[in-house]
């Protein structure tokens, strides 16, 4: 039984010596004594008090980390928020670059075309003039007669109407 005591006051001396109500001492009597003198209440107290500083660290705690997790956060929606506007940017930079290609590409491309269709022309009006030059030869060659002969002709009348108008306005005076 003294033994089951002995640890029984050891206990509630190591107990006490955490709650800090007495120092530590050396000598079994004056443990025993001193147990003896710690009322039940004051463990009690002591022991509630112990717990409610455990919990209200526990609740400080939590509070930093709560604190702590909204600045890790912020700085992250922070840093996605930097992320995104070089991203933005740097696609903005490309699609200029892409633009200034496909508008240095269809001026080179305008340029070819108008090229060719010079070209074309030019070919065109040839065909053309050799066509009509080989019309005009074959309306000779059968015999018939061509615009520019019927202007000659009609020109040639009119020069003739006005002579005939000047020799009849002499006769009739």
């Amino acid at each position: 039984m003294f033994i089951l005591e002995a640890a029984f006051y050891n206990v509630v001396i190591l107990i006490v010596r955490q709650l800090e109500l007495y120092p530590p001492m050396n000598a079994f009597d004056d443990i025993k004594n001193r147990a003896k003198a710690v009322t039940e209440h004051e463990v009690s107290k002591k022991i509630q008090d112990s717990a409610n500083n455990v919990l209200q660290a526990g609740l400080g705690s939590l509070a930093k980390q709560q604190e702590e997790t909204g600045k890790v956060f912020e700085a992250l929606v922070k840093q996605g928020q930097d992320i995104e506007d070089r991203a933005r940017s740097v696609v903005k930079q490309q699609i200029r670059t892409t633009e200034d290609r496909i508008e240095g590409v269809r001026k080179v491309a305008q340029e070819r075309v108008d090229a060719v269709r010079g070209r074309a022309t030019v070919s065109i009006d040839r065909v053309e003039s050799a066509i009509q030059e080989g019309v005009s030869q074959a309306i000779e060659n059968i015999g018939m007669i061509t615009n520019e002969q019927i202007a000659k002709l009609n020109r040639r009348i009119d020069e003739l109407e006005k002579a005939l108008d000047k020799v009849e306005n002499k006769f009739k005076k």
